[in-house]
């Protein structure tokens, strides 16, 4: 793996011999350097053709059925060289993994468990039902004995070397990972065919397998053409970045700093030069008069070459003796003296390779970033606070004789006090005791009509009407410090503002900065978020090219200046608890985006002259399946329940779908309801449906979210009466 994506080496077995391959590399004893190298179908493995008889065998498909077994087996076929054939063979492909997580699948939760260092019973008993996917732990699990993987460390870390030198002890370690799978086969497979009768699940698995994207020479200008966007609208990040440090950087100026809503608490302390005293350098200067009159004495009158005298400059003389004092610096002098503590980290040190003068150590993932933009959420500034993340200054106090660090003068012109009589003199309606008023009235089950719950929520709207989260903390004995609201919940801290999933929120005005710089930063930021987050892997694709005998003559004479290639996807047919496919690319790769560097990443598939792509889907798939299974198990008649009714009367246009009464049901949107009706159809509870709830909207109280998710799960009952 350190050399390069190309297999080294395989083996198989049937029931008739054993087989095993070589990589021509490790055969002649070259090392590979894969750096800008293209690769090619000859350097994979021949699964079902001679490589002496390649260029005849390409008229002549292989059409027979074949079964190939391996575990996580879409690793494997993307080093099959008939695979990357434009006209597929009859081979397909079983992956042990996808049927132990069918049969024995695991969720994220008890997963954690599993890979906790810390034994206990649950984690024991996990044991006993399931595994992680890993062919050590699901050979352990159906099996009952481990088997060794010491010698796989030398495929991820060595090097061609070391595969030469362990080549027999590798050729086994292989051949047992496939006497393991094989085993695992035994066991793991009765078990599927009895939980999965029906043939059209093991045909959707194989057919699923054989996935396929055609590319051409466009690849290439699309990778390079993204990358190139890339890097220029970073180093016009870096650079306007830089400018705004300067700019802040001159606060340090009578202490112009302290007044500032965001520089306030950053470090601005400074490195002095020690130099030895003002009467070293006056003997300093005596001691080489004397030095220099000798040396005059005895030193011959030189001459230049051209015969004249060398006149001795007067002024070097005069000074020649600072040179001198350059002894009294500090061996080691400090980095950028003079300079405040924030603005040092910025910049690199002299001795570094790429060294530039300035600040330019700086990116939109530095913590120091969001106050360099004077950023504002919701008009409030962001402030920072360790072990509570990301939040805002909300002022709660106007007497400007309290002693803080806040510029509380400046943090009250820029967000005005409420006038809410008795909120802020710290007595009956304090805002530090409403969040406990709340939660003491969460149990009772008619909270959201009570009177008393009605008066909390008004006293906390009349302080704040965002969407930040009280986290009952104190700036200053001046300002209440709330957390912004995090994707995951209010229980995790907000670390960066500037990711990804805070950006639309600067289209909706929520997150902004006070002048040009900020918006030309999150502008940015916006457009480099795609490829900032996906790069890695698209660059990464192993991609095999075409020579001419793997084209068809229509497709040669088409375009001679056009390269074409293949790419196959790592497509785990079924890759989570509800048997899913799963890819980290190409299935989550989103639309194209005029704005988003790189997301054109689905266009790049295309197909080569005489073939055509073509795309299908299923409106509503799993609202039908699971509306249709329910029906047959309560009357044996679709539409005999309310799901199953909705789902046959119920249109998009018309907004009665389900999705759209759900919407209206509960106020919110037709995409939001689209995410709980699905989890509810894969077996969420109302719980769940609390919390999306309160990610869809931070400002919701949990009281609300548990009523809304109450309706949401008795309203199609009677939604269907009403349409009856």
């Amino acid at each position: 793996m350190k050399e390069g994506p190309l297999p080294t080496l395989a083996t198989a077995v049937t029931n008739q011999a054993w087989y095993g391959w070589v990589s021509k590399s490790l055969a002649d004893g070259l090392s590979r350097n894969f750096d800008g190298q293209q690769f090619h179908m000859d350097q994979l493995i021949p699964m079902e053709s001679e490589p002496t008889e390649y260029g005849k065998k390409l008229n002549n498909y292989h059409k027979k059925a074949k079964i190939m077994v391996g575990h996580n087996v879409s690793f494997d076929r993307s080093k099959i060289k008939e695979q990357y054939w434009l006209n597929r063979t009859g081979l397909r492909f079983i992956d042990t993994m996808s049927l132990h997580i069918s049969v024995s699948g695991i969720n994220s939760y008890q997963r954690s468990i599993l890979n906790a260092n810390k034994d206990s019973e649950e984690k024991f008993d996990l044991h006993q039902q399931t595994s992680l996917n890993s062919l050590a732990e699901i050979h352990k699990f159906y099996c009952g004995n481990e088997i060794s993987k010491e010698f796989k460390n030398v495929f991820v870390e060595g090097s061609l070397k070391d595969v030469r030198e362990n080549f027999k002890s590798l050729m086994n370690y292989c051949a047992n990972d496939v006497l393991a799978t094989h085993n695992v086969l035994c066991h793991l497979f009765p078990i599927f065919e009895d939980r999965f009768p029906h043939p059209v699940t093991l045909a959707g698995m194989l057919e699923l397998g054989t996935a396929y994207l055609p590319i051409n020479s466009n690849w290439h200008r699309y990778l390079n053409e993204s990358e190139s966007t890339f890097e220029d609208l970073n180093y016009e990040t870096k650079f306007t970045l830089a400018k705004r440090a300067n700019a802040v950087c001159q606060l340090m100026h009578d202490e112009k700093y302290k007044e500032d809503l965001w520089m306030w608490d950053e470090d601005w302390s400074t490195q002095e030069v020690k130099v030895k005293s003002l009467s070293s350098v006056r003997n300093s200067k005596k001691k080489y008069e004397v030095e220099n009159t000798e040396r005059e004495e005895t030193d011959a009158q030189k001459y230049l070459t051209d015969g004249e005298n060398d006149e001795e400059d007067p002024l070097e003389k005069e000074f020649a003796y600072l040179k001198e004092t350059r002894k009294l610096l500090p061996t080691k002098p400090p980095h950028m003296s003079g300079y405040p503590a924030w603005y040092r980290k910025l910049c690199s040190k002299p001795n570094d390779k790429d060294w530039a003068p300035g600040p330019q150590n700086i990116s939109t993932s530095m913590q120091i970033v969001p106050k360099l933009l004077n950023l504002t959420w919701e008009g409030y500034p962001l402030h920072y606070i360790r072990k509570k993340g990301w939040g805002i200054l909300i002022p709660y106090n106007n007497d400007s004789n309290i002693e803080t660090k806040v510029p509380l003068k400046q943090l009250l012109v820029q967000c005005s006090l409420p006038q809410t009589e008795g909120l802020f003199n710290g007595t009956d309606c304090s805002m530090s005791t409403l969040d406990n008023d709340v939660e003491s009235n969460l149990c009772k089950k008619d909270f959201w009509y009570s009177s008393k719950t009605k008066k909390s929520s008004n006293r906390l709207s009349h302080v704040y009407k965002g969407s930040a989260i009280w986290c009952n903390t104190v700036v200053d004995n001046c300002c209440y410090f709330l957390k912004l609201p995090h994707k995951d919940g209010a229980n995790y801290n907000v670390g960066n503002p500037l990711a990804k999933d805070f950006l639309n929120k600067f289209s909706e005005n929520v997150l902004a900065g006070l002048d040009s710089s900020a918006t030309e930063v999150l502008n940015i930021a916006k457009m480099m978020s795609y490829w900032r987050n996906n790069r890695n892997r698209i660059m990464s694709q192993f991609v095999i090219w075409f020579d001419d005998l793997s084209l068809s003559n229509t497709v040669k004479n088409t375009k001679k200046s056009m390269r074409y290639g293949a790419i196959l996807p790592l497509v785990v047919v079924s890759g989570t608890l509800t048997r899913r496919a799963v890819e980290p690319t190409w299935m989550t790769a989103s639309n194209a985006h005029p704005e988003r560097v790189g997301s054109e990443l689905r266009a790049m598939i295309q197909a080569p002259p005489g073939y055509n792509i073509i795309g299908a889907d299923v409106d509503s798939q799993e609202l039908w399946i699971s509306s249709m299974i329910g029906d047959a198990y309560y009357k044996k008649i679709h539409g005999a329940t309310p799901f199953g009714w909705m789902t046959l009367i119920g249109t998009k246009s018309n907004e009665t779908d389900m999705h759209s009464v759900t919407a209206k049901a509960i106020g919110i949107s037709r995409s939001q309801a689209k995410i709980i009706n699905y989890a509810r159809i894969y077996g969420a509870g109302q719980k769940f449906a609390e919390r999306l709830l309160k990610q869809f909207n931070p400002c919701m109280t949990d009281a609300e979210a548990a009523f809304k998710s109450r309706k949401m799960f008795t309203m199609t009952k009677e939604e269907n009466v009403q349409s009856n």
